[in-house]
């Protein structure tokens, strides 16, 4: 059942953070930077160092030293996107407030962001951030979602606010872990994100089991946070390269959890015919058709495979 804020002032609202990174250290640096401007306090923030090897430690160091709120937790290796936050979503729990905002290290929320989510969050459990970029504006949201018609396609609407100065909050199917706030009441009581995920597709998968518990998710459009770093083109003579894998077999694990067996069995089979014939027409190289295989088998099966294999075998 969703709660409603406006039984709290705003201002005594209790939020705490969790940021995972990986070897961006000059991102983490600028993420930080404006988590202390924010117009609304922050109470915590935990920070997951995915076993970083370059110079995130002095960072972190840094933004303890200026008073930041950080609080450190050095994992043993690399968990991916998936296992950081499935680690600083537990961590979470033990600490007591009303909100959990989540977001990776490559995102600069502008100083109201928090205190624009806040405002916005009367109806709502989990309300994303308006995610933008300088050179390409603001990023479209998933509305709506096929978990029925297999040969139909899985996201079936998508929304934008792209006017800086809108006010609305849409209701939308998915958040992601860039930016979003979570009721503290949902992380205690929800599954953790599913570390095997690894990267990609681990926050719609909570948000769907969040929508499976009556939990309403929404974009706010006046809640503004800049990607810094642009999304990689695509070009289909690009090899398939371990990001593919993950992707791909995680949506097969998306729709086979979300959809049933029958329909998730349906949509993997389709996604490997797409692959192989993308290998064949394109005439990728012999990696190509393993990530394929991997895809296929994996996501019937439900496999988890060592990601430091795969990551170390297709790069």
């Amino acid at each position: 059942m969703t709660m409603m804020q406006d039984t709290l002032p705003i201002s005594t609202v209790r939020v705490q953070v969790v940021i995972v990174t990986y070897n961006r250290a000059d991102c983490l640096r600028t993420g930080l930077a404006a988590l202390q401007r924010q117009t609304h306090p922050i109470e915590r923030i935990w920070v997951i160092n995915n076993n970083c090897t370059d110079h995130t430690a002095d960072v972190l160091q840094q933004a303890q030293d200026m008073g930041l709120p950080v609080v450190v937790e050095q994992m043993a290796r690399n968990m991916g996107g998936a296992g950081g936050f499935a680690r600083g979503l537990e961590l979470a729990r033990t600490y007591t407030t009303d909100w959990v905002w989540v977001m990776d290290d490559d995102v600069e929320p502008a100083p109201n962001c928090l205190a624009q989510l806040i405002a916005a969050s009367d109806r709502y459990d989990m309300l994303q951030a308006n995610r933008y970029q300088p050179d390409q504006g603001f990023m479209t949201e998933v509305a709506e979602m096929n978990f029925r018609i297999p040969w139909e396609r899985l996201i079936q609407r998508i929304v934008q606010i792209d006017d800086a100065s809108d006010q609305r909050v849409l209701d939308i199917a998915v958040a992601t872990f860039e930016g979003a706030i979570i009721r503290h009441h949902h992380v205690v009581k929800l599954d953790l994100p599913q570390a095997e995920f690894f990267i990609c597709g681990d926050d719609w998968d909570y948000s769907l089991r969040l929508g499976h518990r009556g939990g309403r998710i929404g974009l706010c459009g006046a809640a503004h946070l800049r990607r810094m770093l642009p999304f990689k083109s695509w070009s289909p003579s690009n090899e398939l390269t371990w990001k593919d894998y993950f992707s791909n077999r995680n949506l097969c694990w998306l729709e086979a959890r979300h959809g049933g067996r029958l329909f998730g069995w349906i949509r993997t089979n389709l996604r490997a015919l797409r692959m192989l014939a993308h290998c064949i027409i394109h005439r990728k190289s012999l990696n190509s058709y393993r990530i394929t295989g991997l895809v296929w088998l994996d996501g019937l099966s439900g496999r988890a495979r060592n990601p430091e294999w795969l990551l170390a075998r297709f790069k």
